[in-house]
Order: structure tokens, then C-alpha cells, then sequence
């Protein structure tokens, strides 16, 4: 009997690790070691195809009873935007394992510009320094949109503070920051 087409072609790790009954973090382990197959978007983000998911739920003795549905994309959106590809994969990795967002992130400036299109975040959280790509372009985008435009520095100065500032960024935070008081930041109570 023909297997049912799958819904979904790939899958982040997020989804795997509900299917399989781990955490996210621990399907990101497994990558790293090769025990599961697994790509990256052109914004860092693991993707694990469909057949891996079946693979590996075997081999973990998870009963496979029905294909993941599609997420539903959370009420916040977050764009990560960083040349340090695997800080701002470790934010939006981070991030997407809140029930209440969902993370994506990008280092690429044509990738910027698809994200802020397709995804449209309510959050767009941008290293100020970024080389070879206008903060004014993506200021003026983010404020399109309506998002919040959240501006990280490695060295907080006057003069980021003020390009912030001249920007319309709602806040500017230092790296590195703890991951509970980034959530405070983008969950303002």
C-alpha cells in the first residue's frame, strides 16, 4: 500500500524534535554529529527532509503515526539579522523554542529583503554594524511594515546610539546578551 504524500517536503528541527520526543537543541546535536541528514537555508536554519524524519523516528522506535501538519506561524515574527552566522543562529534557534514566535534568520542582504517580503516580521532584530548593507534600506522596510526595528552593537557608543536614534530603532542592546533578557526586550510588558 502506497505511503501517503507527506504535507511537508522539509521539516526544522523544532518539528523533528516533536515528532521524536526530544528537544530541539538535541536534534541540532545530532546534526552536528551526522546522525541525522539535514540542510541549511540560505538564512542558517537546518532543515531536515522528510524522508530523515521517517528514518529517524524509526530508529528512535517512534511510532510515526501521521505526518507533521503545517506550523502555525506565531503572532511574533522575528527576522534575525547578523553577519556572525552562528550567533544569530544560535538567537533565532534560541527564539523559535518560544510556543509564542517564530524565528528566522539571515547574514545575506538579497536575503534581508525576501524575508522582510515573505515573512513579514513584527520584529526585526539587526547588528548595527552590518558590512556592505544599508540600515537605512532596512530601517525604512521595517517601518513599512510596522515592525519593531531592534538594533544590536558589540560596543555601545554615542554615535550608535544616535544612529539608532536617527534610524527609528525602538532599542539598542549590547552583545553579547543573555537570552532571557533578549525575550525581555522583544516582549515588552
Amino acid at each position: 500500500m502506497p505511503q501517503p504524500k507527506p504535507k511537508k517536503s522539509f521539516y526544522t528541527t523544532k518539528e523533528v524534535a516533536d515528532v521524536i520526543g526530544v528537544t530541539a537543541p538535541t536534534i541540532i546535536k545530532w546534526v552536528k554529529e551526522g546522525r541525522v541528514g539535514a540542510s541549511k537555508t540560505p538564512g542558517g536554519h537546518r532543515r531536515i527532509a522528510h524522508a530523515e524524519l521517517v528514518r529517524l523516528s524509526e530508529e528512535c522506535g517512534q511510532a510515526f503515526r501521521a505526518y507533521p501538519t503545517e506550523v502555525q506561524v506565531a503572532d511574533t515574527r522575528i527576522l534575525v539579522v547578523d553577519h556572525e552566522e552562528d550567533f544569530a543562529d544560535m538567537v533565532a534557534e534560541f527564539l523559535d523554542l518560544q510556543p509564542d514566535i517564530t524565528a528566522v534568520c539571515t547574514i545575506e542582504l538579497v536575503d534581508v529583503g525576501i524575508q522582510l517580503v515573505r515573512f513579514r516580521p513584527t520584529v526585526v532584530l539587526c547588528a548595527i554594524d552590518l558590512p556592505g548593507i544599508s540600515l537605512a534600506s532596512i530601517a525604512q522596510q521595517v517601518a513599512e511594515l510596522g515592525a519593531r526595528f531592534v538594533l544590536m552593537t558589540n560596543v555601545r557608543t554615542r554615535h550608535q546610539i544616535s544612529l539608532c536614534e536617527d534610524l527609528a530603532g525602538d532599542v539598542l542592546i549590547e552583545k553579547p546578551m543573555t537570552l532571557d533578557s533578549l525575550l525581555q526586550v522583544i516582549r515588552p510588558t
